[in-house]
């Protein structure tokens, strides 16, 4: 599988932390880092809401844009892998996990067709089904999955 492929040539830095925040049941963010070639990736999903979790991944310490890296595949990868990883520790920790997010910028033409391709994925792979894919105001394309029960 090429997604395994991806993931054999990925360093990961440090295993991902879980930050509980205040509330009940609410978790601030689960992080991962993953060192791919020179470069320090950090892969976080956070607690919006009540069951509502967003993903955000890019180089550390630099904006979130197109990274012209060349890693698109291998940081998907191992964002698919943090995912299974965040869903599996939530289900442990009998966390719902009702929706997942994440956004492209729309002026990022080559970033939204490879998160159009990685929506398709993502489907398949955690159970959750594309139910929005909105255009905000012209600035970013979002990305809502629910999960399928």
């Amino acid at each position: 599988m090429r997604l395994q492929r991806y993931l054999n040539e990925i360093k990961i830095t440090r295993e991902f932390k879980l930050k509980k925040a205040t509330g009940e049941g609410r978790y601030a963010r689960f992080q991962r880092k993953i060192k791919i070639g020179k470069e320090t990736y950090d892969i976080g999903i956070a607690n919006t809401l009540p069951g509502e979790f967003e993903i955000s991944f890019g180089i550390e310490g630099k904006p979130l844009k197109v990274l012209g890296t060349g890693n698109a595949f291998k940081v998907f990868a191992a964002v698919a892998q943090a995912i299974q990883e965040f869903l599996k520790e939530m289900d442990k920790k009998d966390v719902p996990v009702e929706f997942l997010t994440f956004s492209a910028g729309a002026d990022e033409k080559s970033r939204v067709r490879l998160y159009d391709r990685f929506a398709k994925k993502f489907e398949k792979m955690f159970g959750f089904r594309l139910t929005n894919r909105e255009d905000v105001g012209g600035f970013d394309i979002e990305y809502e999955f629910k999960r399928v029960t």
